[in-house]
């Protein structure tokens, strides 16, 4: 019993602590930095052809999607995302304010700004939403591209 009540304390004093939204904020911006790097190291990149019949007069037959537009770039960028935040870890900037902040060398660290367990969940939370939102990004894509 006493267990099950430790338990519940601690749950409620994770979930309940006020700066969890800026944190969520801090490790969305965070994502955000990285993808940008990633689309700094991006090389350009052919057309896919997705032509692949040939029609009665033996012309190739499909589409021809454009690199910049497709789910192949999103892939790729999206592709080792969660293994390079794994260099992140949450500090404090200001008493209320933390941010994410990427470290070369974790054991230069001192213990009050090591949370990477709390980076695992806004991941998690950040990359359901851009699973549900992947249509848009792929417009934005188009868009801006």
């Amino acid at each position: 019993m006493a267990k099950l009540v430790l338990f519940t304390a601690v749950i409620i004093a994770i979930f309940s602590h006020g700066s969890s939204v800026d944190d969520k904020c801090a490790a969305c911006n965070a994502v955000a930095e990285e993808l940008e790097l990633q689309l700094l190291k991006e090389k350009p990149r052919n057309h896919l052809d997705m032509r692949n019949r040939l029609n009665s007069k033996g012309q190739r037959e499909g589409k021809v999607i454009d690199y910049r537009i497709s789910d192949l770039r999103v892939v790729d960028l999206l592709d080792g995302l969660c293994d390079r935040m794994q260099d992140y870890t949450l500090q404090k900037v200001e008493p209320k304010n933390r941010q994410w902040v990427k470290v070369g060398n974790f054991d230069n660290l001192t213990s009050n700004v090591f949370f990477p367990f709390l980076l695992k969940f806004a991941l998690r939370d950040i990359f359901a939403i851009v699973h549900h939102i992947a249509a848009s990004i792929l417009t934005l894509f188009d868009k801006y591209a």
